[in-house]
């Protein structure tokens, strides 16, 4: 795929000097995107913001989404507005920040959304689609329709709990995953400290990733540093007083199909461990079509499916602690079409 590059105008709408607001040329970037369906035409830039929809913060429509033919469906996403960054090298800040081996980003200045001085604004982005889908699978409304089986029939696609909010947090990308727990448990990181600020930001962590091989810590798994941070946010009162603790829940992780293969931190001894499941309502889709999945029959459900992770843990707890269709299911995915010409739905076949 092409990288998305967006034109973006900063604007001061309200009070001179203070930045507030701004403009994506999504047009453009939009045709960038897909100019290698030109064979070797130059695209027809505009370069204009006139025709383009200012973003305000809270203004609800924070979302750098684009409709090419104007048929109601979206075509195009680069990401939602509104994001903190950590300036981890202290770039834009020119603070000092450290850098652990382990835990990697440990403290340095969370960035304001928007920079009142206009030079810069957070975007979050999801460029690999594992987070949409697993967001989606949690608090999708279930209001967009798809034509998932070529049939003309519609279907909608609901989360479990589509009243939910979700606050994206990307740690991996860095691997400062313990800073953004802290953040999201309600904790605010002061220099080399973090302090509670009185109420966690979320209710529930949820980690759709993990750490298999056990030795790239050279702790086994539920007493490395990991697991040991994911237990005490879990318990009221570990670290301040007035800490109502926070539910944090991790994937058993894709090291199976052998028993003892739960790794970290989803090895945690107070988190929650989850397994995945088979489904085999339907099978034949993708590039599966034409073959079961799982055993020769599509009787063969409700069993752990081959790569999910098996318990008990190396330090001996039963694991994973709950198990759930993981392998697979139909949930949105990025709006993100290659092509102009594109008749792809943003729905895909997700499993984990």
């Amino acid at each position: 795929a092409s990288v998305q590059a967006v034109p973006v105008l900063v604007v001061d709408s309200h009070t001179p000097g203070v930045y507030d607001t701004i403009i994506p040329d999504l047009s453009t970037s939009w045709k960038d995107y897909t100019r290698f369906e030109l064979k070797g035409q130059k695209p027809n830039y505009d370069f204009d913001f006139t025709d383009e929809s200012p973003i305000t913060l809270g203004g609800g429509k924070e979302f750098l989404v684009y409709d090419f033919n104007k048929d109601g469906k979206l075509d195009y996403s680069a990401g939602t507005v509104g994001a903190q960054v950590v300036d981890v090298y202290g770039v834009i800040s020119h603070g000092k920040s450290s850098i652990d081996k382990i835990l990697k980003a440990t403290n340095g200045t969370l960035l304001p959304a928007l920079d009142p001085n206009g030079n810069f604004f957070g975007v979050m982005n999801d460029f690999v689609g594992h987070g949409t889908s697993s967001a989606a699978s949690i608090s999708s409304k279930g209001t967009q329709q798809y034509d998932i089986y070529n049939n003309t029939k519609k279907y909608t696609l609901p989360g479990v709990a589509p009243g939910a909010k979700i606050i994206p947090v990307k740690a991996l990308w860095f691997g400062d995953t313990v800073y953004g727990w802290l953040w999201a448990a309600g904790f605010d990181n002061n220099n080399s400290t973090w302090q509670f600020s009185g109420k966690p930001r979320a209710d529930i962590i949820s980690n759709s990733w993990g750490v298999s091989n056990f030795p790239s810590l050279k702790t086994p798994p539920g007493v490395d540093i990991l697991s040991l941070i994911v237990s005490v946010l879990s318990v009221p009162g570990s670290i301040d007083e007035r800490y109502p603790g926070v539910t944090i829940v991790s994937s058993a992780g894709n090291a199976g199909h052998g028993y003892g293969t739960i790794g970290l931190p989803n090895a945690a001894p107070f988190g929650i461990t989850v397994g995945a499941t088979t489904n085999n309502v339907f099978v034949g889709y993708g590039s599966f079509k034409g073959q079961p999945r799982f055993g020769n029959t599509t009787t063969h459900a409700n069993d752990v499916v081959d790569f999910s992770s098996r318990g008990p843990s190396i330090i001996g707890d039963p694991k994973p602690d709950l198990m759930n269709t993981g392998a697979y299911s139909f949930t949105p995915s990025t709006v993100l079409k290659k092509t102009t010409t594109s008749k792809l739905e943003p729905f895909s076949l997700f499993g984990g």
